[in-house]
């Protein structure tokens, strides 16, 4: 056994969880922006992608076998709103849902997203735009 396999068979559920996740997300592209973070939280992988401001962005989002409709709920977090809800793929086959979230226009990034100063000045000034994208998957 390869030692990659065998770290893998030690692997937690919630660590193997919170992988599937983050591969769901690595897998997913937002025409137009570039990734700068993806990060797990609270049973979830969350993406933080940046660019210029659009208004179709559902049709910007492809990769990981994802269909998007329109968002089920809303947002728990203020200065978010709720875009898109979906399903996906992860490269194993598990089944993942997809959420799309728009950083409101004039709000400030989140400090942890990694975006330089300028970067987040650019944002706040409404020159760029932030999606947060969300995968949860296998039942999470």
């Amino acid at each position: 056994m390869t030692a990659l396999a065998l770290a893998a068979c030690q692997q937690t559920p919630e660590a193997r969880l919170y992988q599937t996740q983050e591969e769901m997300l690595g897998q997913i592209k937002v025409d137009g922006f570039e990734r700068v973070q993806i990060s797990t939280f609270d049973k979830a992988a969350q993406g933080i992608y940046v660019g210029a401001p659009v208004d179709d962005v559902q049709s910007r989002v492809s990769g990981g076998g994802v269909t998007l409709g329109p968002a089920q709920y809303g947002t728990f977090w203020t200065g978010r709103e709720a875009l898109y809800t979906g399903k996906g793929k992860a490269p194993d086959g598990t089944e993942c849902t997809v959420y799309v979230e728009r950083l409101r226009a004039g709000e400030r990034p989140d400090t942890t997203w990694g975006l330089s100063g300028r970067r987040a000045d650019e944002v706040a000034a409404g020159k760029q735009q932030i999606l947060i994208i969300s995968a949860t998957c296998g039942g999470a």
